[in-house]
């Protein structure tokens, strides 16, 4: 788990029945972005598992009721399951019954977060994430159509050790519970293990690797509406990157949807308490290192997963002066590879400039970062 407290569409089309849960271990909620801090999840209406209750969303609150778990092409609220009898219609629970192709659920990992019905091809649904909206079936929008976006949501301190749905596949652990970053688990290529880098943090906890004083020479931290970011440099060859090594990027996507690291979850309290990030990349090198984070309806746009050659100054501009430790208020920079109406595909010539970075203020400087021990318990599991 990375912690930020320091400062190809697959159509599922009526005549096509398919299986695919999302690639995190259930059960967790399903949080809508369209609110910034994300904690708005899907919930029966009157807060109660029980036969006919339409679904709406509401303040997360990890009740039984919220938890959701996905079997299959089913998916439960409590003990019971989720149907919908036609294609513009609500969604409401329903004694469970494995015959019933009402009941037949497909999450679009690879899609945009979608959860499709598959008797009728929709899409679910919530015009808005205010409490009490409900949640419908309707025509699917574009990847990433916030209004259709469902993220696999845990409050923070349920988080599994191992959130991956096949926990074999998972290397490190989310249960960090401090300040911290990526790298490889034994010295190699991150662009090589980028599916199994490990946490370095600040403070040691669950058996988390220690980052070693030293190894930050300069860390610029700024926070900005809708996304939080830190960048810099430094010596990463003390946490197994090989000198030389251009690295990679990480994100929670990859090519299995799985994220890179599998399993990885971010968490920070920038934009209020235990909020977890759903969108966010991070690049780290030989010499350099940023992390961004990113929440709301734009998350998506302001935290890319397409540029993964193109390193942290094209994807993040920002401060990467040595010497500087400092937290910062900011604005946000423009999207990476998005100029006015057109977008740039990686590989395209000729490659454009980066943004510039964003104007900041009211920072906060400190003298360095250092490894310390922990004086006080970290999160439960």
């Amino acid at each position: 788990m990375l912690s930020l407290s320091l400062l190809t569409a697959v159509l599922v089309t009526p005549a096509f029945v398919a299986a695919q849960q999302p690639p995190y271990k259930s059960p967790f909620q399903f949080s809508n972005p369209q609110q910034l801090d994300g904690k708005k999840c899907i919930t029966p209406a009157g807060g109660d598992a029980r036969v006919g209750a339409a679904l709406v969303v509401a303040d997360c609150k990890n009740s039984a009721a919220q938890k959701i778990i996905w079997t299959d092409k089913q998916v439960k609220s409590g003990s019971l399951c989720w149907t919908a009898k036609s294609g513009n219609g609500t969604v409401s629970l329903a004694a469970c019954n494995t015959s019933d192709g009402n009941q037949s659920w497909y999450f679009n990992k690879f899609g945009g977060r979608q959860i499709k019905h598959n008797p009728t091809g929709r899409c679910l649904n919530v015009d808005s994430a205010s409490v009490n909206a409900a949640v419908t079936l309707t025509a699917c929008g574009r990847k990433f159509a916030p209004q259709q976006v469902w993220n696999p949501y845990y409050a923070l301190g349920t988080q599994p050790s191992k959130s991956a749905v096949d926990s074999s596949q998972q290397f490190g652990t989310n249960q960090c519970g401090t300040n911290s970053t990526s790298g490889p688990p034994t010295p190699g290529p991150v662009g090589t293990l980028e599916q199994k880098v490990v946490s370095y943090c600040l403070k040691p906890s669950h058996g988390a690797r220690p980052i070693p004083d030293g190894t930050f020479t300069g860390v610029h931290l700024v926070k900005t509406p809708e996304y939080v970011q830190i960048s810099g440099v430094g010596d990463f060859t003390k946490i197994n990157i090989p000198v030389g090594d251009f690295g990679g990027e990480l994100d929670p996507h990859g090519p299995t949807a799985m994220g890179n690291p599998i399993g990885g979850l971010v968490y920070g309290n920038i934009h209020g308490p235990d909020v977890q990030y759903h969108e966010w990349s991070s690049f780290i090198s030989e010499k350099e290192f940023c992390v961004r984070a990113c929440l709301g309806k734009n998350a998506a746009e302001n935290c890319p997963h397409i540029y993964d050659v193109m390193g942290c100054y094209w994807n993040q501009p920002a401060n990467y002066d040595a010497g500087v430790f400092e937290s910062c208020k900011g604005d946000m920079t423009l999207p990476a590879g998005v100029y006015g109406t057109s977008t740039w595909t990686q590989g395209q010539q000729p490659t454009p400039e980066a943004h510039p970075q964003a104007a900041s203020s009211q920072c906060v400087r400190q003298s360095t970062v250092k490894f310390s021990p922990l004086s006080t318990a970290a999160p439960k599991a």
